[in-house]
């Protein structure tokens, strides 16, 4: 077995270790549901209060089960499983009376380089209750460790190799099965969107995620490698010197991008290029993208978050690369486990993987093409 994961994903190798850890976890009957139960430190499920502080590890929380266990969360949090939910401001600038109204047992934050704030730490101290504290992950493997890491249990890698950070499940004491089914559907769907475009030729796209000025999500960031290893493009800002540039109209013709991504979470439906604002910057270039008309917005409401929701949005961005391969793509978004073309060839020496239940179908993002002049 692998000492590690890989750093940037292998689709193919990352899908078929998972199926090899859920095999060893099932032979081994290692299960927090099974003969091993939860630690006693950990509260029961249902006494769980949990508030989040990041809307991807809010998104996460909810596919994992407990979204009725969330009683807090940040300001903006599009992922939050109701729209009355306190807002307790954000992790760092929190309303500390607002939280501790809510007598959380755990609170979860997702955070930079500058880590966990040191007022969060004496509260938590202080009121007794615990902070999962997790980088904001840079690939889809990262992702996946905040979900459910095999490091915890020894599976893969030095079994002295222990995350510094606990995974969800471990920290909100989440049985492995289904933990490790969340993880193996985000893992599976994405893997079988790039099955659904194996073969074609790859545009050059470009990701913008701001405008005036226009600024792209470039190398070593999620969306990147969403683009590259699953949806089918090369990343027009691939060479920039950092995760996320900012291009003039000069440099834009440089780039000269196949396909613009306008990803905005929630906006409006684009208009015709030369009435809607948020594409000055693009009016009257001779790139590709504008004359061909291929701006299309990804308005989802969780588009640029590193979570759960990724299958979602690589879906998006895979039809907007590939057009004629629609229908291919939201086949292989909503399909159940047993019908992925990326796992049943692997799961056939064991039944176990296949006996996991597919989660319903996920939602599509609505996508709209800029109107032509």
């Amino acid at each position: 077995m692998p000492d590690m994961l890989p750093t940037r994903t292998d689709t193919t190798v990352l899908v078929k270790l998972f199926l090899l850890v859920v095999a060893v976890l099932a032979l081994a009957g290692c299960d927090q549901s099974g003969s091993n139960p939860p630690p006693p430190e950990e509260p029961p499920t249902n006494a769980l209060r949990i508030v989040s502080l990041a809307p991807a590890l809010t998104q996460m929380v909810v596919d994992l089960g407990l979204g009725a266990n969330i009683v807090g969360v940040a300001q903006n949090d599009a992922a939050a499983p109701a729209k009355n939910l306190p807002i307790v401001g954000n992790y760092q600038d929190l309303d500390t009376e607002a939280l501790l109204k809510l007598q959380p047992t755990h609170v979860l934050v997702m955070t930079g380089a500058e880590g966990v704030p040191e007022r969060l730490q004496h509260l938590a101290t202080a009121s007794h209750f615990a902070v999962a504290a997790y980088k904001s992950p840079l690939s889809i493997t990262e992702v996946g460790q905040i979900i459910f890491d095999e490091r915890e249990i020894g599976v893969v890698g030095d079994p002295k190799d222990k995350p510094h950070v606990p995974s969800l499940s471990a920290v909100l004491g989440i049985p492995q099965r289904a933990s490790i089914k969340v993880k193996l559907d985000m893992l599976r769907r994405l893997a079988d969107i790039e099955h659904a475009i194996a073969g074609e030729a790859k545009p050059n796209v470009l990701i913008a995620i701001g405008v005036k000025p226009v600024m792209a999500s470039g190398p070593g960031t999620v969306h990147d490698e969403v683009l590259t290893s699953f949806a089918g493009g090369t990343n027009a800002a691939g060479e920039a010197k950092v995760g996320a540039p900012t291009y003039d109209r000069e440099s834009l013709i440089a780039l000269a991008p196949d396909v613009v991504l306008l990803v905005m979470p929630g906006a409006p439906a684009l208009k015709p290029i030369a009435e809607d604002e948020r594409l000055v910057d693009f009016r009257g270039l001779k790139i590709p993208a504008v004359t061909n008309n291929r701006i299309v917005l990804i308005n989802d409401p969780l588009a640029l978050l590193p979570s759960t929701s990724l299958p979602r949005v690589t879906a998006a961005m895979a039809k907007a690369a590939h057009p004629d391969r629609a229908k291919a793509i939201d086949k292989a978004l909503n399909s159940p486990l047993e019908e992925s073309p990326t796992t049943r060839p692997a799961t056939q020496p064991t039944t176990q993987p296949t006996t996991l239940p597919g989660t319903a179908p996920d939602v599509a993002p609505t996508t709209a093409t800029a109107p032509a002049r």
